[in-house]
């Protein structure tokens, strides 16, 4: 779902920008070419006694400047051209890192359900164990209930059968068989 960048103008394909600069070299350049031609038509001495007074260190700073202009032409296209290379580069990186920050989104998104999922579970274990253990303690509560009445049924046995003993006693019946042959 990422979504690439805009493409922004540079300045080396904006038309008008490029037209702009071309017309303001060609008008200065042509200004001064045009007054050297008038210079040399008109006084052809004053031209050539300038010339002579600059002399040729002007006509080699001359060609060095427009080489060295020549040679920040090319660099400064260069320098465009890896300007360009970097945006499209860094664009990409955009893309990507979106591309993460979404993934990564998604996954506190999936960790969260997975968290609530896991609290309710606890919830429902902890509502569990409340119910066992009161059903526990009903079951003791009864344990103890029914003890108390199997203590006391046995106490009524021992009872009746000590009442049974002494009437077979009495009435000598169910004696061991020592007891017959004395």
């Amino acid at each position: 779902m990422a979504t690439a960048m805009p493409n922004l103008p540079s300045p080396s394909k904006d038309g008008f920008s490029r037209i702009l600069m071309i017309g303001t070299s060609l008008c200065g350049g042509g200004s001064a070419l045009y007054l050297i031609v008038q210079l040399v038509r008109d006084e052809p001495d004053r031209a050539f006694k300038l010339l002579s007074n600059w002399g040729p260190g002007f006509l080699l700073a001359f060609f060095i400047s427009f080489l060295v202009s020549r040679l920040m032409d090319k660099l400064l296209e260069g320098s465009a051209r890896q300007a360009e290379s970097s945006a499209a580069a860094i664009r990409e990186v955009a893309v990507e890192m979106r591309s993460v920050a979404e993934a990564t989104s998604r996954q506190a998104l999936a960790m969260q359900t997975t968290a609530d999922k896991d609290d309710r579970d606890k919830q429902e274990m902890q509502i569990l164990i409340g119910v066992v253990n009161s059903k526990v303690e009903q079951s003791m509560a009864e344990m103890k209930l029914h003890g108390q009445a199997i203590a006391g049924t046995l106490e009524e046995i021992k009872r009746q059968n000590r009442a049974l003993m002494r009437i077979e006693d009495a009435l000598k019946i169910n004696r061991p068989e020592e007891s017959e042959t004395r």
